[in-house]
């Protein structure tokens, strides 16, 4: 079963998954970290987080918010040890996606780049967007 793990400084990470939730997006399998939130150690709690999965029935993929912090950093040894597989700079469109996947399909290194692929579209600077016009909006 695919599970998903949300990381981040503070409080980001639960403010992701409370507005899949609000989108209608199923939490049951949606797992967050809000790092130094507590005194605990943030390697402490990666492990004690991973722990609850079984990486040979899991499908683990996690989200973290910058590639250089210290929440990415702490889970990058787990996608050799546990097969983790790590998605930096986490985004909305990005969350959906995943989440959204079939959980009858296997979710595979090409399919996630193409899924970072399509999120990144997203961004956009609105100041230069012009939409397209259709003869009826005028």
């Amino acid at each position: 079963m695919r599970q998903i793990i949300i990381a981040s400084h503070g409080e980001l990470a639960n403010g992701m998954s409370d507005t899949l939730q609000f989108l209608g997006i199923s939490s049951k399998n949606i797992y967050t970290l809000c790092a130094y939130k507590s005194n605990k150690p943030i390697d402490d709690e990666v492990k004690a987080l991973l722990n609850k999965f079984d990486e040979k029935k899991d499908e683990i993929i996690v989200f973290t918010d910058i590639m250089s912090g210290s929440v990415n950093q702490s889970i990058f040894p787990y996608v050799k040890d546990k097969g983790v597989k790590l998605i930096t700079g986490m985004s909305l469109p990005l969350l959906m996606a995943v989440s959204l996947y079939p959980q009858n399909r296997v979710l595979t290194d090409e399919n996630i780049r193409k899924l970072i692929s399509e999120a990144q579209e997203q961004i956009k600077f609105m100041n230069d967007y012009k939409p397209a016009l259709d003869d009826d909006d005028e």
